[in-house]
């Protein structure tokens, strides 16, 4: 099987939430947003997103199943590096 996508590593930023309970104002101060990394492949772009899989089935005649696929709005990523 030939795999004719763009294999990356995808670093960006997810919504990083408090258990619930009180914090300190140190713990306030220093709260931000989870850094992320994924690596995989690029299915396709659009002016807004950016779709990817992690794995490939192939079941023979140009037919293809994908596994781990994410949606990324392109807002949330930070950088994008080719492997």
């Amino acid at each position: 099987m030939k795999n004719d996508f763009k294999k990356v590593e995808i670093t960006w930023q997810d919504i990083n939430a408090s258990d619930g309970g009180w914090i300190t104002k140190e713990e306030m101060d220093n709260h931000d947003v989870a850094v992320c990394k994924d690596i995989c492949y690029i299915y396709r772009e659009t002016d807004d997103k950016i779709f990817t899989f992690s794995s490939i089935n192939s079941n023979g005649n140009d037919s293809y199943e994908f596994g781990f696929a994410t949606a990324f709005p392109k807002g949330c990523i930070k950088s994008i590096r080719e492997l």
